[in-house]
């Protein structure tokens, strides 16, 4: 993780439970994701990782730079790397879905669906849906039922569950869509955006990592994601802007500084000629 991302304020796993005394490792949720305590329709980030699926209804995910539609059948993943936003969700919007902390599951694993590009909707068959919904309500109840060895058994449960949900996510990247060069090259830059956009805007940075040049680079990203390079740099500078800006004990020029720029009014014209708003206007009508 970028050094300066820790300096961004994430919500705890205890929004998601009204009357959570103590810090929360584990929760099971069967019911819409809500959080009156905080606006999940605005960028966040979260310190916990959730898997789940859809059993009913429609949502509308955006996550870092990319929309999702979920719909019932689809299996959703988030992770602390990513940046969410949920755009809608219908009113009978439902979910089986496991939300855990680092220290919950206290192993080493490294589960591709975490990691800041993923995928973090895909759809599953029906027979694939029907055995993930089973794992999930078994869990539920060892969750419910207060007995010796609980934390024990529900993390082994939740081990289970997702590597199970790895054969399926590696089925659904590499079987099926198996990438090209082009695909690759996208998610190259991608993962080195992710890694230096707080100190690297120039295209021709990430093109000399790449070992393209700018005019490729820009054309084929571009291609494959609709944004050419310069303007997926911008956009994720941007987002995170509006992640630090939502967290009002850091002042604009704070936020200026912890972007690498160079002063607070350089910051203020990058963020209004890319949004339309001052830093100020962005922060006062969110």
């Amino acid at each position: 993780m970028n050094a300066m991302s820790k300096n961004i304020p994430t919500y705890p796993l205890n929004i998601l439970k009204q009357d959570a005394a103590d810090q929360l490792d584990f929760l099971f949720v069967h019911q819409k994701i809500e959080t009156p305590q905080v606006p999940i329709d605005l960028p966040y980030r979260s310190s916990y990782y959730g898997v789940g699926i859809c059993v009913q209804g429609e949502a509308l995910l955006h996550a870092n730079l990319e929309s999702y539609k979920i719909q019932s059948g689809c299996v959703v993943t988030m992770s602390p790397h990513v940046i969410k936003q949920w755009h809608y969700m219908s009113a009978d919007f439902t979910t089986l879905t496991i939300f855990f902390t680092d220290l919950f599951l206290a192993g080493n694993e490294q589960f591709p669906f975490f990691e800041r590009v993923a995928n973090h909707v895909f759809a599953v068959s029906a027979a694939e849906a029907k055995g993930i919904i089973a794992s999930l309500k078994f869990i539920q109840q060892k969750y419910e039922k207060a007995a010796g060895f609980r934390n024990e058994i529900l993390q082994s449960l939740a081990k289970v569950l997702l590597y199970e949900m790895t054969v399926l996510y590696n089925q659904q990247s590499f079987v099926v869509n198996t990438p090209g060069r082009s695909q690759l090259l996208s998610a190259d830059f991608k993962k080195l955006v992710q890694q230096y956009f707080y100190t690297e805007r120039s295209v021709r940075f990430y093109a000399e990592k790449l070992f393209v040049s700018r005019k490729h680079l820009s054309e084929t990203v571009k291609e494959i994601t609709g944004k050419t390079a310069g303007e997926w740099i911008d956009a994720t500078v941007v987002l995170e802007a509006k992640v630090l800006l939502l967290n009002p004990t850091y002042s604009i020029a704070q936020i200026a500084d912890m972007l690498y720029f160079s002063d607070q009014s350089r910051f203020g014209r990058y963020f209004k000629n890319l949004t339309g708003l001052s830093p100020l206007e962005y922060r006062q009508t969110s």
